[in-house]
């Protein structure tokens, strides 16, 4: 097993624990992000950091971004004393962290995770890289040294949205509802590629492991349902597209009861054109033409704050605002139809005249190329 995981760039040093490892394992407290262990909060406790390769006992650990921006990590090592280097997937821990900078983070994702000789194999996130001389093909049980873990695919879901990857997240999210769709299970990994007849995304054996649970739940909130971001009290609307703009999504119907109200968002084809309907207690909080994500504000009444791209080809937008929205009554009155173009990876706001005022831009390019 990989323990000790420490980040740095897109080279993971980790260690290999083994009945002849000569030096203590240590457990680095991201290396469980969820729910770190006693001893393992009481293990980092004693360390201290006094250079970029050498960890000593008696000091207070503190592993922040700052130090990894400032390129302090743990080397770890075999039994025999030499640093086990291997490509593995644990950047997206740092990012579930956000201890990346944003250009770390786009060279990871450009560079590694797109790439299809490495982590976006047929189903993507191998726990090591597919070209890695230490990736094990197939799906043996409980192994981090090949398989795509349930654990990694609900990691994802945050780091990459940590940096603005919403299409990323759309993309993965349609693999692992694909995979769980085939199969019928909810298993702990996944084949990354086909191997002795084996098909890519085949299950391991078992069923209603919970991280592959959630990860399903919340990748389809992402994708096409109601998502409440606590950071900024914002509510995401979506209805990713990932074909054609011209083949309408199938409709549905997602509803989110936080508190005492009830958010429902309607997916439908009218005239021809795929759309859905924000709707808070039965009243209408926007109208909007399909492939994109709408945000509005949690309180009531809602209104929309912005616009955000979550599909792999722009999408023209055409959103409708009821009476009642701010851009409707106070700066700009009678302006009740919103139109634009939403690339993926991007971010818009109102710009209160009818149109969008394009407020970040992540890069994006369709995964899955050798390099």
């Amino acid at each position: 097993d990989a323990k000790g995981a420490c980040y740095v760039g897109t080279r993971i040093y980790f260690n290999v624990c083994g009945e002849n490892y000569s030096r203590t394992c240590i457990t680095f407290i991201a290396e469980y992000p969820f729910n770190p262990s006693f001893s393992a909060l009481e293990t980092c406790s004693e360390i201290e950091v006094n250079g970029a390769d050498t960890v000593s006992r008696g000091g207070i650990v503190s592993l922040t971004s700052r130090n990894v921006l400032d390129g302090v990590f743990l080397q770890d090592v075999d039994a025999m004393g030499k640093v086990v280097d291997v490509l593995v997937h644990n950047n997206l821990r740092a990012m579930w962290h956000g201890a990346f900078s944003q250009d770390m983070a786009e060279t990871f994702v450009a560079q590694h995770l797109h790439n299809s000789s490495e982590f976006w194999t047929p189903f993507p996130l191998p726990s090591i890289a597919a070209n890695d001389p230490r990736y094990i093909p197939g799906i043996p049980r409980n192994s981090w040294s090949g398989p795509a873990e349930g654990l990694t695919y609900q990691r994802a879901i945050r780091a990459l949205e940590n940096y603005g990857f919403h299409t990323e997240i759309t993309l993965l999210g349609d693999k692992l509802v694909n995979a769980i769709s085939v199969n019928g299970t909810f298993p702990q990994q996944w084949n990354p590629k086909p191997y002795q007849g084996v098909p890519a995304g085949a299950p391991n054996k078992g069923d209603c492991y919970g991280p592959a649970l959630l990860s399903l739940l919340e990748y389809t909130a992402y994708a096409h349902g109601i998502k409440p971001r606590p950071a900024d009290g914002a509510l995401l609307w979506s209805s990713a597209q990932l074909t054609d703009t011209t083949v309408p999504p199938t409709a549905s119907t997602y509803t989110q009861i936080l508190g005492t109200n009830t958010w429902t968002l309607v997916r439908a084809v009218k005239n021809g054109t795929a759309v859905f309907d924000g709707r808070c207690n039965g009243d209408t909080v926007f109208t909007c033409t399909g492939g994109v994500r709408v945000v509005t504000t949690a309180t009531v009444p809602a209104t929309v704050v912005g616009v955000a791209g979550i599909s792999p080809h722009p999408m023209p937008i055409t959103l409708t605002l009821p009476t009642g929205h701010p851009d409707v009554d106070m700066r700009h009155p009678g302006v009740t139809v919103v139109r634009g173009v939403v690339e993926p990876n991007c971010e818009y706001a109102l710009d209160g005249g009818g149109g969008l005022t394009l407020t970040r831009r992540v890069p994006f390019a369709m995964p899955g190329s050798p390099q």
